[in-house]
C-alpha cells in the first residue's frame, strides 16, 4: 500500500513539473509587461527587463565640478611674473546605468582615462590626485607653489596662466551600449593650447569596454586602416588638408556607421581641429567582432544625448 502511494505521489509531482516547464517556454513576446521610457532611459531589452526586475531602470549620473588654482612662490626664469595653473574637472559620473547590473568596468575605465591616477581606486582619490598636481610638475618646474584664490590672478599675465581641464559626459545610449565622451584640454604657454577627445564604448549586457583592439577582428585591422584612409583620400580630393592615418585609437558608433576620431595633429593641422571619419556599416562587413556586431543590430535605437557628432 505504501509503495502504491509513493508511486502515485511521484507521478503527480512529475505532471506538475511538466506543466511548469510548458508554461516557461511560452513566447516571451506575449508578455504584457511594459517599460516606461524617458529621455535618459532606453531599455536593454523588454524581455530582459521583465526577467531581471532588480536592475536599474534609469541612468543615474552625478555631475561633479571642481577646480583648484596654484601659483609658484617665486618668479620663474624666462617669465616676467609668477606662474599660475588651474586644474578643473566636469564629470558626469555614473552611479547606475539603465538595465546594467555591473558598471564597475565602466567606472574603472573612466578613472584611468580621465585622471591617469595609477593607484586610485575611487573617484574621490583619483580626482584629488589630478587636482593636487599642477601642470608645472610635468615641465620640471620644481619651484615651491601654493593654492590660491583664482580671483587673484591678474588678467595681463596671459602666457603665465596655465590650465588643464578634463570632462566626461554620457554622449549616446542604446539598448545595448552606453557611450561616454572624454575631453582633455590645457595650456602651458605658447601660441595655443591643446585638446583631444576619447570615447568609451560600454557594453551593458557584457559589462565590458569595447576598444579598437577588441571591437575589430585582429586579422582585419590593416584592411580597416586602408578603408579609413580611402575615406581620408576622398576628403583630400575635396580640398581638405589631411594626411593618411597611421593608427586608429578611438571611435564611436552612430546610426549610419562607425566614426573614427583623430586628435589635432594626427591627420591634420591644429587649425583643422578634431577630425572625424565615418565608415558606413556596409563597408565593415566581416571586420567586426561578433559580440560587438550584435550590439549594433538596431542603430535606429541609438539616442545621442550631448554634443557628440552623429
Amino acid at each position: 500500500m505504501k509503495k502504491n502511494i509513493l508511486t502515485l505521489t511521484f507521478c503527480l509531482a512529475t505532471l506538475c513539473l511538466t506543466g511548469c516547464r510548458g508554461k516557461q517556454t511560452s513566447d516571451p513576446t506575449s508578455s504584457k509587461d511594459t517599460v516606461e521610457l524617458n529621455a535618459n532611459t532606453v531599455p536593454s531589452s523588454l524581455d530582459s527587463v521583465a526577467d531581471q526586475p532588480d536592475l536599474p531602470t534609469q541612468d543615474k549620473l552625478n555631475t561633479i565640478q571642481r577646480e583648484r588654482t596654484f601659483r609658484t612662490n617665486e618668479q620663474e626664469e624666462g617669465y616676467d611674473n609668477y606662474l599660475y595653473c588651474t586644474n578643473s574637472l566636469q564629470v558626469e559620473w555614473p552611479e547606475a546605468i539603465a538595465h546594467c547590473g555591473n558598471i564597475k568596468p565602466l567606472q574603472d575605465s573612466l578613472l584611468v582615462h580621465l585622471f591617469n591616477a595609477p593607484r586610485a581606486k575611487t573617484f574621490e582619490k583619483a580626482a584629488e590626485y589630478f587636482l593636487s598636481r599642477p601642470l608645472f610638475l610635468e615641465f620640471e618646474i620644481n619651484s615651491p607653489y601654493k593654492v590660491i584664490n583664482p580671483n587673484k590672478i591678474k588678467y595681463d599675465e596671459g602666457t603665465n596662466k596655465w590650465r588643464t581641464h578634463v570632462s566626461a559626459e554620457l554622449a549616446m545610449t542604446s539598448p545595448e551600449l552606453a557611450v561616454f565622451r572624454i575631453m582633455k584640454s590645457g595650456y602651458s604657454g605658447g601660441a595655443h593650447g591643446w585638446y583631444g577627445a576619447t570615447y568609451l564604448i560600454f557594453d551593458k549586457q557584457a559589462s565590458r569596454i569595447w576598444s579598437i583592439q577588441d571591437a575589430f577582428l585582429p586579422q582585419k585591422r590593416k584592411q580597416l586602416l586602408r578603408l579609413v584612409n580611402r575615406r581620408i583620400e576622398k576628403r583630400i580630393k575635396q580640398n581638405t588638408a589631411l594626411l593618411p592615418a597611421t593608427a586608429l585609437t578611438t571611435f564611436y558608433p552612430n546610426k549610419q556607421g562607425i566614426t573614427f576620431v583623430f586628435q589635432p595633429y594626427e591627420v591634420a593641422s591644429y587649425a583643422e581641429g578634431i577630425v572625424e571619419i565615418n565608415v558606413p556599416y556596409a563597408e565593415l562587413t566581416g571586420m567586426l567582432h561578433p559580440d560587438f556586431k550584435a550590439c549594433l543590430q538596431h542603430p535606429d535605437r541609438f539616442h545621442f544625448l550631448q554634443k557628440s557628432s552623429h
